[in-house]
């Protein structure tokens, strides 16, 4: 069942007028980090980049799991099957040989839902209708129902939290795998057969703590596990140090480790590698472009709301600027991506410069066009 609340709040045309001021330095800030994020982003690709060709031209592929002293110090790639002997335990259960071991713990909760619907009023106010829903969910995350709008729904403090242990040490042939290293191991296996405990109640894969698992109260508990078993499959390129561990390989691009689960051969790796790399770049274009967006949407948010006295005025306006700001969005972007690459590959700046010129030259010739039309 889901019980809902409506909250409606009416803001006078000189208030909203008012809130804009604070949207403009929040706009001048997000449109400084808008470039800082470009320039950066491009800067760490060459990085990427560069730390691409270090590996192709220095590794050393190795056909079995024997640590080589010829190869201590060089960056090799090495795949395989990685041991461990360790119990992993919290103060629930116990797992023998395991190099990970999940806890999830979830309870039973209120959720609080939000959404707002604003409307423009003749003579520029806004009337702001918001509407709250509470449902009864299992959660992972904890709901501070402190924060809720309707206080009459109250969730509980988690006693037990969710978390991960990880084995100290493991074995990959005669290299030994560390802590921090298990722990990016992400090859999860369900737990379904949980030992008696004293404090929970078993129901299928779940510690209960609560009445009846099958009608849940606010404040229940139920507690799952994963773990990744010992003799696991994993890929690594690094550093061959002389105490038979490997590490991050230091170069002047920086540091190069690279460790997937799975047995992967050397151009699969690399493949994988230069894809992440290149998605990464791509999102954190897309990132700083609509940031700036973003930016100089608030910093013209002012005209939109003096002329919000007439809301089909404002909307016309609002639609026009919106589209005019994309475009002059992803000019500045394309400028500032093509300024960072020009010291490092000048045929791609030439490039981005002419797109920049192509799309300057459309808007100018659909401005020229509409104004013949009139």
């Amino acid at each position: 069942m889901i019980n809902k609340y409506i909250d409606i709040q009416r803001t006078s045309y000189l208030q909203n007028i008012k809130n804009t001021f604070g949207g403009i330095v929040f706009g001048i800030i997000l449109f400084i980090c808008s470039f800082i994020l470009l320039w950066w982003n491009e800067g760490n690709a060459v990085r990427l980049s560069q730390k691409e060709n270090f590996i192709t031209e220095n590794i050393t592929i190795l056909s079995s799991t024997t640590a080589d002293r010829n190869n201590d110090e060089r960056l090799i790639m090495v795949k395989g099957t990685v041991f461990t002997d360790e119990t992993l335990s919290d103060a629930t259960l116990s797992v023998n040989n395991a190099l990970n071991l999940k806890r999830i713990v979830e309870m039973y909760q209120w959720i609080e839902n939000e959404s707002t619907q604003t409307k423009n009023n003749l003579g520029g106010s806004t009337t702001q209708t918001t509407t709250y829903s509470y449902e009864k969910k299992w959660s992972s995350q904890e709901h501070n129902s402190n924060n809720f709008h309707n206080k009459e729904y109250e969730n509980p403090k988690f006693t037990i939290h969710s978390g991960t242990i990880s084995a100290n040490n493991a074995t990959l042939g005669d290299f030994t795998i560390n802590h921090n290293q298990i722990s990016k191991i992400k090859d999860y296996r369900s737990l379904y057969k949980l030992t008696p405990n004293n404090q929970y109640q078993i129901s299928d894969k779940y510690y209960y703590q609560g009445n009846d698992p099958e009608n849940p109260e606010i404040g229940d508990i139920r507690i799952s596990y994963k773990y990744v078993p010992s003799g696991i499959d994993i890929s690594i390129i690094g550093k061959q140090n002389y105490n038979n561990t490997i590490t991050e390989m230091p170069t002047k691009s920086g540091e190069i480790y690279i460790q997937y689960d799975g047995n992967y051969s050397y151009d699969e790796m690399i493949n994988q590698y230069k894809n992440n790399n290149k998605f990464l770049t791509k999102i954190l274009r897309v990132a700083g472009w609509l940031l700036m967006y973003v930016a100089l949407l608030l910093l013209i948010n002012p005209i939109n709301v003096l002329l919000q006295f007439i809301p089909i005025l404002s909307k016309i306006t609002n639609a026009i600027s919106s589209f005019l700001l994309l475009g002059i969005s992803f000019a500045l972007s394309i400028i500032t991506i093509a300024i960072a690459w020009l010291a490092h590959k000048p045929l791609i700046s030439i490039a981005l410069f002419m797109l920049v010129f192509a799309i300057f030259h459309y808007y100018k010739q659909r401005s020229k066009n509409q104004k013949t039309e009139v």
